[in-house]
C-alpha cells in the first residue's frame, strides 16, 4: 500500500515563491464538495498548497495563506481516529484535510502561522 501511495504522489511538487521554503509534507486527502481528493500537503514558511494526484476528476490545487487561516485544528473522524486537520479561513471558507502524523502538522502548523502572524 505504502508503494503505492508513492506512485500516486511521489512526484508532485509544488511551485514555491522565492520568499518561501518547506517546511513539512505528506500524504493527505481534502474534502471538497463531500468528496474526498487524494495527493499530497506541503507547509511551507507562508502557505499550505495541497496537490491532486493525477488520478482525480478533481485536480485543482489549493493555496491557502497562513496570514489567511482564522481557525486551525485537529478533530477526531468516526469518533476514533485522530487525523484530521480542519482550517476555517477569514472568508469563511472550511477545508477539512485527512493526514498521517497530525501532532507533526498541529505542531508546524502552529509554529509557522506564529512567525506569519508577526510580520
Amino acid at each position: 500500500m505504502k508503494l503505492l501511495i508513492e506512485l500516486l504522489t511521489g512526484d508532485l511538487q509544488p511551485e514555491y515563491k522565492t520568499t518561501e521554503s518547506e517546511i513539512y509534507a505528506g500524504e493527505a486527502n481534502l474534502f471538497r464538495s463531500g468528496i474526498s481528493i487524494g495527493g499530497k500537503l506541503f507547509l511551507t514558511s507562508e502557505r499550505l498548497i495541497f496537490l491532486p494526484h493525477k488520478f482525480n476528476f478533481n485536480k485543482k490545487i489549493e493555496y491557502i495563506e497562513l496570514s489567511e487561516v482564522n481557525v486551525f485544528q485537529s478533530i477526531t473522524s468516526l469518533n476514533i481516529l485522530n487525523n484530521t486537520l480542519a482550517f476555517t479561513l477569514e472568508n469563511g471558507t472550511e477545508l477539512i484535510f485527512i493526514v498521517n502524523n497530525i501532532e507533526i502538522w498541529m505542531e508546524e502548523i502552529e509554529r509557522a502561522k506564529k512567525v506569519v502572524d508577526l510580520i
